[in-house]
């Protein structure tokens, strides 16, 4: 792992060395079975480099290793709480122009959200902010609330709405709303029955 992420910050990279670096970082924390956690800890702070990089092919093999780790044990996605910048960068790569860059950060977002309960810092460092990207990304497009859905937003959104401060039902209720609104019938209707 280390050779790897060696290669990935030195200056004489090439682009298509970068390129397929950070594939092969991605499928490596995505392993089936997946990774002791402590192999993968290291790239953390090379993922979050990566999250800044020029190419949309690199960004979203990156964004996808982070949702491998956000995906699994409650440490696993604290440390990629703790990483510094990673949550900045994802918020604001939800606003980026290739699909294939905004699914897997709406996928590790909302895998951060349903963790909520089991990992303190979620709240403290996503929180408010989350959702009112989330209630931006569901005023969008049929496909960016499908992303939503997909990624399993809604319930902890619906959770909010109970048991939220106010301004993160008031975000919330605004998710709930758009979704509603600009979704497909199909997406209202799993709207409504959650």
């Amino acid at each position: 792992m280390l050779p790897l992420l060696h290669q990935i910050h030195s200056d004489e990279v090439s682009t298509s060395m970068l390129k397929n670096a950070t594939w092969v970082l991605s499928n490596f924390c995505r392993g089936t079975p997946r990774p002791r956690f402590e192999l993968v800890r290291p790239a953390l702070s090379t993922l979050s480099h990566l999250l800044s990089s020029n190419d949309p092919n690199v960004v979203a093999d990156a964004c996808w290793a982070l949702s491998y780790f956000s995906d699994g044990p409650t440490n696993s996605i604290q440390n990629v709480l703790d990483t510094t910048g990673i949550v900045p960068r994802l918020i604001r790569l939800l606003a980026h122009k290739d699909k294939d860059v905004v699914y897997p950060v709406v996928r590790t977002l909302g895998n951060m959200m349903t963790a909520g309960t089991d990992v303190p810092a979620v709240r403290e460092n996503i929180g408010e902010e989350e959702c009112w990207t989330v209630r931006t990304l569901s005023a969008g497009s049929m496909p960016h609330i499908q992303a939503i859905v997909d990624a399993h937003i809604v319930p902890p959104m619906v959770e909010l709405l109970t048991t939220g401060q106010f301004n993160m039902q008031k975000e919330a209720a605004w998710v709930i709303l758009h979704a509603t609104s600009c979704g497909s019938r199909v997406q209202t209707q799993y709207l409504v029955e959650q």
